[in-house]
């Protein structure tokens, strides 16, 4: 359906609507109305509501042929939020590049469980120092910059292309003179005293990236999703040096919900594993949060109190 050809002009809003349905309904595409609403009026820049209250409205020839494209691209299963090139986070909206992850509802967990184990400094009136280990698209550091505004964040990432698009995130946000981006691997040249410390990290098992969705596998870059042989690659790199660089901070990691083959998760073995990481590492207790669909989902210590 990929191929479908829109009429030219005289289309209107709800008959284009009802064709960007029809060919996602075909291609297997989830909730097809709902998507293909999103679609047509985003990439038309139409108001949504003034939009379905109007379904009379005629749409341009040029119009059309943008949606004939872009519905084009969701047929043949690309994500939405990479036609869109934004994808939605905390409430804010994040632009996406080839270079980031897509940032995904269940990293939320991992902002609220930060702002939970920093309540007090927060109650306070604390000014904090973040680090946050492997930005991407910088959805994690933008958002704890906007949530605590007294803070300062470094925020580092392998990939100057991601960096380029975290920048223009902390811009679009007005948060560019809280944070600090640093091109490096991991926590090399970084320096310095952290209150917080946060990362999502690539943490799929080499042997099982094949088994991913292929809106994931297909668009994501393999750079932010491979987490080595068993996965846990970067909290072994990370968690050591981690102990002597932040002794008495907090430390907050997404995790992933492992799974067996029939699809049915295992009982958070690689959050286990993560905990018994940063037990040995730093000597204390550590504590977990769920996301949405009741998995493990992040992993942590609390800071020490001074």
């Amino acid at each position: 359906m990929s191929g479908q050809a829109y009429p030219a002009d005289n289309q209107t809003l709800g008959e284009l609507i009802d064709n960007v349905t029809s060919q996602l309904r075909s291609a297997d595409i989830e909730d097809p109305r709902r998507e293909a609403r999103r679609l047509v009026t985003e990439v038309l820049a139409l108001d949504a509501a003034a939009a379905l209250a109007n379904p009379n409205a005629i749409i341009t020839a040029k119009g059309a042929l943008h949606i004939r494209d872009a519905s084009a691209r969701r047929a043949a299963h690309e994500p939405l939020s990479r036609i869109l090139g934004s994808r939605e986070f905390y409430g804010r909206t994040f632009q996406l590049s080839a270079d980031t992850l897509d940032p995904r509802p269940d990293t939320e967990a991992l902002i609220e469980f930060a702002l939970e184990l920093m309540s007090n400094h927060i109650a306070n009136d604390i000014s904090l120092r973040i680090l946050d280990i492997g930005t991407g698209s910088g959805c994690i550091a933008v958002t704890l910059a906007c949530e605590l505004p007294k803070s300062k964040v470094i925020a580092t990432d392998i990939s100057a292309g991601a960096l380029k698009t975290a920048v223009l995130n902390a811009d679009r946000h007005s948060v560019a003179d809280h944070i600090t981006f640093v091109e490096t691997d991991g926590l090399r040249d970084v320096e310095g005293a952290f209150d917080l410390v946060v990362s999502n990290p690539p943490y799929i098992r080499s042997s099982t990236l094949t088994d991913l969705d292929p809106e994931v596998l297909n668009h994501d870059p393999l750079r932010a999703l491979d987490g080595g042989q068993d996965g846990l690659k970067f909290y072994r790199q990370w968690i050591s040096q981690l102990a002597s660089l932040v002794p008495r901070a907090a430390v907050v990691l997404e995790v992933g919900a492992d799974c067996h083959g029939n699809g049915q998760h295992a009982e958070d073995s690689q959050a286990e594993q993560v905990q018994a990481l940063l037990r040995n590492a730093f000597n204390r207790q550590t504590i977990t949060k769920k996301d949405l669909s009741g998995h493990t989902r992040c992993v942590a210590i609390a800071p020490v109190k001074p």
